[in-house]
């Protein structure tokens, strides 16, 4: 496709809307960045240092700086020498991006099946299979599309006169890895056992599914805007799509952070009042709150390979339950590791709709 398709009127009402999308996403990606930097502070700054904090760091601030250079070049503030490198370098960081939010939500599937090796050894393969795809044709439309980007004085930013049908592989590509992450996360919470005031919509709402829908969404609306084949189009939902994405992953990394700081909801003084709970119970309450298995990237074994420090776990307790617990991490041994699943016995008086 060698020239732009439809009337200039239409052309130059595609590229307008691609400039509001964008602006759009960055508006959101900010305002979402403002209400969730407290928490930011309090519960990543503060957690262990694991792969998952650094590359969240990194993917946060990364495409916020990026989309920040996008609505500067869209504004038409930028040397049109450097078309065809800034093209190029938003492209690549955009490629990472999605490999750092892929690599993060594998993390958290793997934590939903705690730790087994049969489901890491899958998801790893869905990641590697889906982000070799995604650079690769990535790679082969960037050869193909940038020789027909240039500046556009009356549009006032920079246009492709050249669409590529390579780009629907690379928007395609993720939705590789979505599979394994929706089946993955359908087939656990079926699979695990639950009482009955947890119903299955309930037990995939609180593992994050929506969250997983919400950017395999976005992400389908990329492929349909790469299918239509309008070089006006090209970038019209990338850089929107893109924000969306980041701010909802940001949203459920925090979230999950937030609840597995969260101290138990019964009170010190709850307790004195009933008096029936003894020292020893209290103890080895705090002793499982402080050894309760992640649920969150972020609470993974640490860089350096030490047992997570009290300070960095109990981030969300107060200063007398911190004290209490460091005292008792040297006096209580570690509770061995067991799997909540178990291995289903065929039982003849047990309707499958039971």
């Amino acid at each position: 496709m060698n020239a732009l398709v439809g009337s200039p009127a239409s052309v130059f009402h595609e590229l307008a809307a691609t400039r509001y999308m964008s602006a759009v996403g960055l508006m959101v990606l900010l305002y979402d960045h403002c209400l969730t930097f407290g928490d930011e502070v309090r519960y990543i700054w503060t957690a262990p240092a694991t792969y998952a904090k650094y590359t969240f760091l990194l993917n946060r601030y990364t495409v916020l700086c990026t989309l920040v250079a996008v609505a500067y070049e869209m504004c038409g503030f930028v040397n049109t020498a450097f078309t065809d490198l800034f093209i190029f370098t938003c492209s690549m960081l955009a490629i990472v991006s999605v490999g750092i939010a892929n690599m993060l939500i594998l993390q958290r599937v793997v934590i939903l099946w705690e730790h087994r090796p049969i489901i890491l050894q899958i998801m790893t393969v869905g990641f590697l299979l889906s982000f070799s795809l995604q650079v690769g044709s990535m790679v082969l439309t960037l050869l193909h599309v940038l020789p027909s980007i240039q500046w556009s004085g009356p549009a006032g930013m920079c246009i492709a006169t050249k669409s590529s049908h390579i780009l629907i592989a690379v928007w395609a590509s993720p939705l590789v890895f979505e599979v394994f992450v929706l089946a993955s996360t359908g087939l656990n919470a079926l699979d695990r056992p639950r009482t009955l005031e947890l119903p299955i919509i309930k037990a995939l709402h609180s593992d994050g599914l929506g969250f997983f829908l919400a950017i395999t969404c976005f992400r389908v609306l990329n492929l349909i805007l790469a299918a239509l084949s309008r070089p006006s189009l090209t970038f019209l939902g990338v850089f929107f799509i893109w924000a969306m994405t980041t701010t909802i992953l940001n949203r459920l990394l925090l979230h999950l952070r937030r609840a597995e700081c969260r101290p138990d909801p019964a009170s010190p003084d709850d307790d004195d009042a009933d008096g029936d709970i003894s020292d020893a119970d209290t103890e080895t309450e705090l002793w499982d709150r402080r050894r309760s298995r992640a649920i969150s990237p972020f609470g993974l074994i640490p860089l350096n390979g030490k047992r997570v420090s009290a300070a960095s776990t109990l981030s969300g307790y107060s200063d007398q339950e911190r004290g209490h617990a460091r005292g008792l991490s040297e006096e209580l041994a570690p509770l061995p590791y067991v799997y909540h699943y178990r291995k289903r016995v065929h039982d003849p008086n047990v309707k499958p709709w039971d």
